[in-house]
């Protein structure tokens, strides 16, 4: 019987990661009517908790890139991923709109941000423009400041 080639493994390993990494902030609007029941409060006020984690998904880069600088990505990205662990297991028990703002809205952003400003990769096309280089679901993320 021939081995599984190893490439796959790691394909389908960072295509799950990238599942769990995108998939609760791109399925928010999926939840919304789960929300409006639970919490009782308007749409609008319950749609401010994705504006809340959008808007810092926006302001983060700003501060964890120095971070990635000065610890490295694999430091930062190892705790960032245990920490957007823990903002599921959190947002999964939030009984107030308030703490849905917080958990989902702040602490999952800081999580989720690290994935987005780790340093490009050679399989990151926009920023190695290598041939063969792995399409962007593969490579986990682009290249914010284009090729290099």
């Amino acid at each position: 019987m021939r081995r599984l080639f190893y490439g796959w493994i790691i394909a389908a390993a960072s295509m799950a990661a990238w599942g769990i990494s995108i998939g609760p902030r791109q399925s928010f609007s999926v939840f919304l009517l789960a929300f409006l029941e639970e919490f009782g409060a308007g749409r609008s006020a319950t749609s401010a908790a994705f504006s809340v984690h959008m808007t810092f998904y926006a302001l983060g880069g700003l501060v964890l890139g120095v971070v990635v600088d000065r610890l490295g990505p694999t430091r930062v990205i190892a705790c960032s991923t245990a920490l957007w662990a823990v903002a599921l297991m959190l947002t999964g028990g939030v009984s107030g709109l308030g703490q849905l703002y917080l958990v989902f809205g702040v602490l999952g952003v800081w999580a989720r941000e690290a994935w987005r400003t780790s340093p490009p990769t050679p399989s990151s096309p926009d920023c190695s423009g290598a041939p063969g280089a792995l399409p962007p679901p593969f490579a986990m993320r682009g290249c914010p400041w284009g090729r290099r």
